[in-house]
């Protein structure tokens, strides 16, 4: 009884801290083309600060849409790293749009990599080229809990 009631304060104290760890992400997201047209262009986080985006980081996501994905796409692109996988391995918040768009940044950055659609994840040197390249675009957080729980 005792081993349990520990195992609970733990598992409270993870989560606590999950939150903590993953208070810059985007309260909610917004759609690309609505970003475009804001100065400066830029989504509260989790914490109440401001991601802002830099128009070049857009600029340059925006030339490898279509008009479609321009309004459909919600940013940031949320990136979860997810240690229950192992090391490195980060998991695609987002459904299929997402994954279409992200192959589309890797394929721009020269990565031979491409997302599976049934098994979205990205290794962490993938990860790091594309943050490179589209910097504010990409936000990463940390599991322990699922982005919809915050």
């Amino acid at each position: 009884m005792e081993h349990q009631k520990f195992d609970r304060l733990l598992s409270t104290i993870w989560m606590n801290d999950i939150k903590n760890i993953n208070d810059h992400l985007p309260r909610s997201q917004k759609y690309f083309n609505e970003l475009v047209n804001e100065k400066p262009p830029f989504v509260n986080t989790v914490s109440g600060d401001k991601i802002i985006f830099k128009e070049a980081d857009l600029t340059s996501l925006g030339k490898l849409l279509d008009e479609d994905e321009k309004k459909s796409l919600k940013l940031p692109i949320i990136l979860i790293r997810r240690l229950d996988l192992g090391s490195g391995v980060y998991s695609i918040s987002g459904g299929g749009l997402e994954i279409k768009v992200l192959n589309k940044m890797l394929a721009e950055v020269g990565e031979k990599y491409l997302l599976d659609p049934d098994h979205p994840y990205l290794y962490k040197p993938s990860v790091y080229i594309l943050k490179r390249k589209f910097g504010t675009c990409i936000i990463l957080g940390f599991s322990g809990i699922s982005y919809n729980e915050l």
